[in-house]
């Protein structure tokens, strides 16, 4: 049962408007942010996270026995693919007497020749793991 709370609408509404790009291929995305959108207790957000995140064990073989090399078993915990993470990037003037000034280099990093609109973060860029489409949004 979908319990209604307007605080977490609107923020639904905001992050599905702001959040997501709104070319035809969001569509899906925008309208089950807006109907789906959940915000849970610390406890319930621990437990979730403690009993619900993927772990996979990887192991490195060697490619001539094919048995894992000594040392090489590892685990990866991974967020689910839809995941919608958001951070704050604040910008204020150096302290070694550099003039840049902050919009200066909020400009730098929204420009998409100095970081593409999809990078990796952590993941293993030989599984395809840890692609995320940046999406910027200014204000205060």
């Amino acid at each position: 049962m979908r319990q209604s709370n307007q605080t977490v609408d609107r923020i639904a509404n905001w992050l599905a408007d702001n959040a997501l790009p709104q070319t035809d291929e969001y569509d899906y995305w925008r309208k089950k942010l807006r109907t789906s959108l959940v915000v849970l207790h610390d406890d319930a957000f621990r437990d979730f996270a403690q009993n619900s995140t993927e772990i996979v064990t990887r192991v490195r073989l060697d490619s001539a026995k094919k048995t894992v090399i000594d040392g090489a078993l590892w685990t990866q915990e991974m967020l689910p693919s839809d995941t919608l993470l958001i951070s704050a990037i604040i910008a204020r003037s150096t302290r070694d007497g550099e003039q840049t000034a902050p919009e200066a280099v909020v400009g730098w990093l929204q420009d998409v020749n100095n970081i593409p609109a999809r990078i990796q973060l952590g993941g293993d860029e030989t599984t395809g793991q840890g692609m995320v489409a940046l999406r910027w949004h200014g204000g205060a």
